[in-house]
């Protein structure tokens, strides 16, 4: 008996083990992934300066384009927007869906020790951010968190220097559904 639970119990520790490493190549897999996908963007935006008006060259072109010029009607700045897109980013401009965010205020792009049922939820049901906001890309987003104001904050700049860095950098909306 004192055998079978000497076994059962090293199968046991051994199950684990194997368990632990499984989840490290899985989180060095997609750390790899996310990191990749960053690499493949741009620059920061650029500042214009036109009339002793600033303006961020979001497109960084070097010129100031009607989209990017807040002095423009808003009709001719969404026509020069929708002209420069191309169909992939005009239909992952369609989407919404759900976007998590991890303990540390950043996009989830790499598993975390999840400390509620929304952060599992971000971990197991959804696609890495970066593939949403890169290869998808996607640009509104719903946040499934209830977080402190500060860290929805940082959340939010953390998302918006990425979208920064989209071949026309277009911001990111978030929404939040009502929480009742």
């Amino acid at each position: 008996m004192k055998k079978a639970l000497k076994i059962g119990g090293m199968a046991l520790l051994g199950l684990i083990l194997i368990a632990l490493i499984a989840g490290f190549i899985k989180y060095q897999l997609l750390a790899s992934a996310a990191a990749e996908r960053y690499e493949t963007l741009g620059e920061s935006s650029p500042v214009l300066t036109e009339d002793g008006f600033s303006f961020r060259d979001m497109n960084k072109n070097g010129k100031l384009d009607v989209y990017e010029d807040r002095r423009e009607p808003v009709e001719a700045r969404v026509k020069d927007l929708v002209s420069q897109m191309s169909l992939e980013e005009k239909a992952g401009a369609m989407y919404i869906t759900m976007i998590g965010i991890s303990p540390d205020a950043e996009p989830v792009d790499r598993p975390f020790i999840p400390k509620s049922p929304m952060d599992f939820m971000a971990l197991t049901m959804l696609p890495q951010s970066s593939e949403m906001l890169i290869d998808k890309k996607m640009n509104s987003f719903n946040i499934i968190h209830s977080l402190e104001a500060d860290k929805l904050a940082e959340f939010n700049n953390n998302i918006q220097q990425i979208a920064d860095r989209t071949r026309l950098g277009i911001p990111i909306t978030i929404a939040s559904d009502p929480r009742h």
